[in-house]
């Protein structure tokens, strides 16, 4: 039996590597030519995660990082410190070249600049190129932010665009390689700048907005690092509204970025698309072998509760808490400690949850009460 995958990132790459190896004809349509291009990432995913999409190979991974620095508006820190890595920075071109070998050695095909137009349901499913078609039993859309084929079959399941982000890689960052950071900027409203070392030298930095992306990711870049050259920039988008919840059923299904599937607080997708391509492999083989549906759903219904969950919570909290007094608080709580043992990258509700039940958890839930009432 044949399966199609529309897109040759990370999501696609873990769904046709895992058919594939199940024995099934994959052929994954990627429109651009090189694998792993343009890169559009900041490259920081957990190294549990990692592990279980793609494993740990020295070929991609740049660096290691033991701990996260977050500054509000006022210039209060919280830093969070671990005796361990718990994240890895990695090359995304090279992590992708690395899930296309998969991929490939378990018998999968690819084909590198064929973008798909178009894709017509019926018994067996059409999936249409500019030069031709072919026929497939099941396909898995991971066209990525693009959406456009994810449009054409299920309309818009979103409603708003996407978040713009703008991203630079500098060197002379000056900052301490094994650790991340985050600042909460007075003129931004949806999201906070960041900066991801590669190691002592090379640096990834940016931020997201709606309005002026360069114009405000510029300004940051003179005010955080003055001293610093600019070797390469550029402009993309994040999703931080939450999963759809349409294409989880019957041979036609959604993975990755154009399923929604980031994390609502940092736009990071590559290791939860990771996750829910496992799903949907595992989905497309039950329904192919065993003419069973609603595997996908079930399996990812612990991720998109999370998902869902943090989702309403920021939204929430935007409207009510200020950045800087959570940093602050967390501070004063020494949250730090608790998240050391409960802090989990890829979900961020969970992590919540867990980070209350205890002296530290109660004491950060109580100032926020009463920030809430101030």
């Amino acid at each position: 039996m044949r399966v199609a995958v529309v897109g040759g990132g990370p999501a696609g790459l873990v769904a046709a590597r895992e058919l594939a190896s199940s024995g099934f004809e994959v052929t994954v349509f990627e429109e651009d030519e090189v694998i792993g291009r343009p890169e559009h990432c900041a490259g920081l995913y957990s190294v549990s995660g990692l592990r279980r999409i793609a494993g740990l190979e020295r070929r991609f991974l740049l660096n290691a990082i033991r701990g996260a620095v977050f500054t509000s508006v006022r210039g209060s820190t919280f830093e969070l410190r671990f005796p361990h890595p718990v994240a890895v920075v990695a090359d995304r071109e090279e992590l992708d070249r690395h899930l296309a070998e998969q991929a490939l050695s378990a018998g999968a095909e690819i084909r590198l600049g064929t973008g798909v137009v178009g894709v017509r349901r019926g018994m067996r499913h059409s999936v249409v190129t500019k030069e031709g078609s072919s026929e497939f039993d099941a396909v898995i859309v991971a066209e990525g932010m693009s959406r456009r084929l994810t449009r054409s079959l299920f309309g818009d399941p979103f409603g708003r665009p996407p978040l713009p982000i703008a991203q630079f890689l500098i060197s002379h960052h000056g900052l301490e390689r094994d650790k991340v950071y985050v600042w909460f900027e007075r003129y931004l409203d949806e999201y906070f700048s960041y900066a991801v070392p590669i190691d002592e030298e090379l640096a990834r930095v940016g931020l997201a907005c709606r309005r002026n992306v360069m114009e405000l990711a510029r300004r940051f870049l003179k005010e955080r690092f003055p001293e610093a050259r600019v070797l390469g920039h550029y402009v993309h988008s994040i999703w931080l509204d939450g999963p759809a919840s349409v294409g989880l059923d019957g041979s036609v299904v959604l993975v990755g970025d154009c399923a929604g599937q980031n994390k609502p607080l940092t736009g990071g997708g590559v290791v939860v698309g990771g996750l829910c391509a496992l799903a949907a492999a595992r989905h497309v083989a039950v329904l192919l072998n065993e003419v069973r549906d609603g595997t996908y759903r079930r399996l990812v219904r612990g991720i998109y509760r999370d998902l869902n969950w943090t989702k309403r919570f920021r939204d929430w909290a935007s409207r009510r808490i200020d950045p800087s007094d959570v940093v602050e608080l967390a501070a004063e709580a020494g949250l730090d400690d608790v998240l050391r043992r409960v802090g989990d990258m890829d979900m961020h509700f969970r992590t919540l949850l867990m980070s209350l039940p205890n002296p530290r958890g109660l004491m950060f839930l109580a100032g926020l009460i009463r920030s809430l009432l101030l």
